[in-house]
């Protein structure tokens, strides 16, 4: 992977726009980016910073130059969401020995101790580097061992402890190679940037993945309602044509984004849209896609197994109830449980604050997914710990969830189990809805699609499903909300 990365970058036009930075306007070329990235890289290396280099901040131009020059000094990029709580980023910090902590403004007042803040034009007024930039930067990636850590990023924990996960190089740039190869990904791809940036999705879907194709960037900022608001003038105003988005970000852009602007830009343009994070609903599909004339490829993976699967121009005609067909390299099988569990050539390198061997079976990694697979396409049913027991029947969480959301009264919903003042596991259903019949309205389409063993013994009605960052139902929140309102 190093040679074809080496051999890809050296073909690479350094006077052309690599990034731009809507938070500042400004634009940055091969060039005036790298020169920047090894100037902070030589000052890592002179200073002789220790092996974790922590950043705890937003997403912005200088944590991306940030995790370049870490990643090229040799030290190991560290990433934790500024938004965490202070006593969780406490908690990461202190199981981490040998580091060095940057912050931003956000974060500064979330640590005890920090090393570097960096203010918002940090980046801007950071030293160009001298000499031919390209082969510097050439140079750094040799010098690399692909097989070492290089990227340690943190979970969002809504099912656990927060565990931290460790990769290197060879996972993040072949994985991310095996994903553009479905695509033919290269420098006519401009990437908006929305994914939080501390987290996999936002470095490995949105820097990495357009970086070894020799894409373009354009950093948006970390999606929010605001952003959503403008985000199709931003999108049209920069020529973006590739987008990295959850479900919960298109339901926004569905409620309050420019229509009008935005199915006009996608008629122009040829635009690709991965889905990833979390499941796609049928019915979010079928409106956003009617509504901009795009087609919405699903896609699946996990922080410690990297990218799973994708749909494409291809799977999309064998219909749109998956996440796509399984990408080459990886392999599969399922515990007696029916646990989806997989091996990858760019499997994760371990847990930091976990027994990382716990969550194998011989080579493959316990995804905690249930899943079916025909031809070579996946479909996931739902989650090992979302199964509810019944009176001894298992009940998919996840199949309630798709089958209620095909409603239009339902805007949101959420499945789970409670015990009963018998002391048995009820099915409760959490939803988001208008219509004052809509309860129902959802008892008859659970008779109708699966049957009286899936009938709904509770109903919550509630404003809004709590969600983590990445745009994952945070069901222990939901849980604990349920049994306080009781």
């Amino acid at each position: 992977m190093k040679e074809v990365l080496l051999k890809r970058i050296s073909n690479f036009n350094f006077d052309s726009i690599f990034v731009k930075d809507l938070l500042t306007g400004k634009e940055y070329t091969y060039n005036e980016f790298f020169s920047r990235v090894i100037t902070l890289a030589k000052k890592i290396e002179e200073e002789r910073l220790p092996a974790h280099i922590v950043c705890i901040m937003e997403n912005n131009i200088n944590l991306m130059a940030n995790y370049f020059a870490i990643i090229l000094s040799g030290r190991i990029a560290t990433a934790i969401d500024p938004l965490k709580g202070d006593d969780e980023i406490e908690g990461i910090l202190a199981g981490i020995s040998s580091k060095y902590v940057v912050v931003d403004k956000i974060a500064k007042n979330k640590v005890s101790a920090y090393q570097k803040e960096m203010l918002d034009n940090y980046f801007h007024t950071v030293d160009m580097a001298n000499g031919d930039i390209k082969s510097l930067v050439i140079k750094s990636i040799q010098e690399r061992n692909f097989e070492d850590d290089c990227l340690l990023t943190f979970t969002s924990g809504t099912s656990g402890n927060t565990k931290g996960v460790r990769n290197s190089l060879y996972n993040l740039c072949s994985t991310a190679e095996a994903f553009n190869n479905y695509f033919d990904v290269d420098k006519d791809n401009t990437f908006a940037h929305l994914m939080p940036m501390t987290y996999m999705a936002g470095i490995l879907n949105t820097i990495v993945q357009p970086f070894i194709a020799g894409s373009k960037i354009i950093i948006m900022g970390r999606f929010s309602p605001m952003v959503a608001f403008s985000f199709w003038q931003d999108v049209a105003s920069s020529g973006v044509n590739t987008l990295w988005m959850s479900p919960s970000m298109l339901n926004i852009i569905l409620k309050v984004g420019n229509e009008k602007v935005g199915a006009e830009y996608c008629k122009n343009n040829n635009m690709l849209f991965f889905i990833g994070t979390a499941p796609l609903q049928q019915k979010t599909r079928e409106q956003f896609e009617e509504r901009y004339g795009v087609t919405l490829y699903a896609s699946y993976g996990l922080s410690e197994t990297l990218f799973l699967s994708t749909e494409t121009k291809e799977t999309v005609l064998t219909g749109r109830n998956n996440v796509g067909r399984i990408l080459k390299g990886v392999k599969y099988r399922f515990s007696e449980q029916g646990e989806f569990l997989v091996d990858v050539p760019w499997m994760f390198l371990g847990y930091t604050n976990e027994k990382t061997e716990e969550y194998f079976v011989g080579s493959y990694y316990k995804t905690g997914d249930l899943a079916e697979i025909d031809n070579n396409i996946l479909q996931i049913t739902g989650r090992c710990k979302d199964l509810i027991i019944k009176g001894g029947m298992n009940i998919s969480a996840a199949l309630i969830e798709k089958t209620v959301s095909l409603l239009e009264g339902v805007d949101e919903c959420a499945a789970f189990g409670a015990v009963n003042e018998f002391q048995e596991e009820s099915v409760v259903l959490a939803y988001v809805s208008n219509d004052s019949d809509i309860e129902k309205a959802i008892t008859a389409i659970i008779i109708e699609k699966l049957g009286r063993n899936y009938l709904i013994d509770s109903y919550y009605k509630v404003n809004t499903i709590p969600k983590n960052i990445n745009g994952k139902i945070d069901k222990n929140t939901l849980k604990e909300q349920y049994k306080s309102k009781k």
